[in-house]
């Protein structure tokens, strides 16, 4: 399962570290941040050094920094960054674009080579033109799943002076909650295939 995000700064490694908690509470999961740029899943969870290793945070979730040599049976979840070239897409099960609506979202999304599962738009939609856009979006990719992550600012602040999770710290969030719902249509999608 895979999430890149459309420009930086819009939220990809909390959500993909977000989701890769949910996931855990059913499964085992491996976090792999291959944000080449912006390693930054090691930092938001307190973690040194992580490069040549995979780090156990729970029972059911191991977090890496690259890709891992061996691999186990585990789900995968991928914090592409912005790399939109990354072969891991073309072997994704899922991919999640995580983007804010703007004038060039339109353009980033025909631009693709490969068809994402969900645009999940991380902001709360405050003007008449995002509206716009985002309507835009819906009626030029009709089989593209919209979903909205409420900006929840406090709570992932929360998490992140916490170096943990929205699971653990607010788990009443408006972010949280819509992050547990797309991992249970996570969970509809991986059993459909």
């Amino acid at each position: 399962i895979s999430f890149l995000g459309l420009s930086a700064g819009v939220g990809t490694t909390s959500i993909a570290l977000n989701f890769a908690f949910e996931k855990s509470q059913e499964q085992k999961v491996r976090l792999i941040d291959l944000n080449t740029d912006h390693p930054d899943i090691a930092t938001a969870l307190g973690l040194h050094h992580i490069e040549s290793r995979c780090e156990r945070i729970t029972n059911y979730l191991e977090v890496c920094q690259g890709l891992p040599e061996q691999v186990g049976e585990f789900t995968y979840v991928f914090d592409l960054g912005t790399d939109s070239e990354s072969p891991i897409l073309q072997v994704s099960d899922e991919i999640y674009v995580v983007t804010r609506t703007s004038f060039n979202t339109i353009s980033r999304l025909r631009a693709m080579r490969f068809n994402p599962t969900a645009a999940l738009f991380n902001f709360a939609e405050r003007s008449k033109i995002q509206e716009k856009w985002r309507m835009q979006i819906v009626e030029e990719f009709p089989r593209l799943h919209c979903i909205n992550i409420p900006l929840d600012q406090k709570a992932f602040e929360m998490a992140a002076e916490a170096r943990s999770a929205l699971l653990e710290v607010a788990p009443n969030s408006p972010a949280r909650k819509s992050i547990a719902n797309l991992d249970r249509k996570s969970t509809r999608l991986n059993s459909s295939h």
